[in-house]
């Protein structure tokens, strides 16, 4: 009787090691984000999107007369999608504003709104590539 007990606790015991170790990988593994839009714009994004304005260097406005590939209009559309993928789905972006990363690429800085309208993180978009632009 005491092996079979034990026998059970083992086997309990390999299960739990099992899908814990399932979770921690498939937790380690990016996904991607596909972006599904009317233009001739990269499909695929990376995960790592979310900032707020007190976790990254400080950004540098630009003019409006800068070229870009990307509208103000796509990047909300990009986010908005983002959003909406990732299950955010009452939160919204809000009028992106055309900056200078530190490594000198030109993004869109889309402000994210929670549900009050309030400013929760926001979604810096590549203005060439309609990438989702990260510092990492």
């Amino acid at each position: 009787m005491d092996r079979k007990i034990i026998a059970l606790i083992i086997v309990v015991l390999l299960v739990i090691v099992g899908v814990g170790a399932y979770f921690i990988y498939s937790n380690s593994q990016t996904p991607n984000i596909t972006v599904n839009n009317s233009t001739n714009l990269p499909t695929t994004t990376t995960h790592t999107y979310k900032h707020n304005e007190s976790n990254h260097p400080s950004h540098t406005n630009v003019t409006n007369n800068t070229k870009t590939n990307i509208t103000s209009q796509q990047a909300m559309s990009i986010v908005n999608k983002l959003l909406k993928d990732d299950g955010f789905t009452d939160y919204s972006a809000s009028t992106p504003q055309l900056m200078k990363a530190p490594n000198n690429k030109m993004v869109w800085h889309v402000p994210v709104l929670d549900p009050n309208k309030k400013y929760v993180w926001s979604v810096d978009v590549d203005a060439q590539t309609g990438e989702i632009y990260t510092l990492y």
